[in-house]
């Protein structure tokens, strides 16, 4: 009985131990968003990610079938246009494609006056994979406002995302 026991568990943790080697590579990427006024309440930006695992992957010698994880390491919102964030109350970073449900991977509030800047926390599960295996990824940054008015503001969203793949052996 407890040679089987034994058994079964030296299988199931080699079945779920990879020992192939694990490659990262990262992808930072500014996102500009046309300029735009706010109004009360939510206000959706959206834009095209130029990557996707496939496309990645090519240009950084991975192969897109072996990518398991696609990490966002950082995200930060901005106005390069002299406006402010005094306006804002909370502004969240999301991903979105065919292939999976819209998923928050970030939030910022805003706490303070005259920033012109907001660096977002990033979730604790923020495992995008699922979007980026799909054929178009698209990040919706999420504005909400406590007033609108007649202010354009042009934002700009620098994110940064680590791919993780399991090379195949030789």
């Amino acid at each position: 009985m407890r040679f089987l026991l034994l058994t079964f568990l030296t299988v199931g943790l080699l079945i779920s131990c990879d020992s192939r080697p694990e490659s990262t590579k990262e992808w930072e990427q500014v996102l500009e968003f046309p300029a735009q006024k706010l109004d009360p309440g939510s206000n959706t930006l959206q834009f095209d990610l130029p990557q996707t695992a496939k496309t990645f992957a090519e240009a950084n010698g991975m192969d897109p079938k072996a990518i398991q994880q696609v990490e966002l390491l950082s995200c930060e919102v901005y106005l390069e246009d002299g406006n402010n964030f005094d306006d804002v109350e909370t502004v969240l970073f999301q991903l979105t494609s065919n292939k999976a449900k819209m998923q928050q991977l970030a939030i910022a509030e805003n706490k303070e006056k005259g920033k012109k800047a907001l660096k977002l926390e990033i979730a604790e599960k923020n495992d995008a994979a699922a979007h980026f295996n799909s054929d178009k990824v698209i990040a919706v940054v999420e504005v909400n406002a406590a007033d609108g008015g007649d202010i354009e503001y042009k934002f700009k969203t620098k994110v940064k995302f680590r791919f993780i793949s399991k090379q195949s052996g030789s």
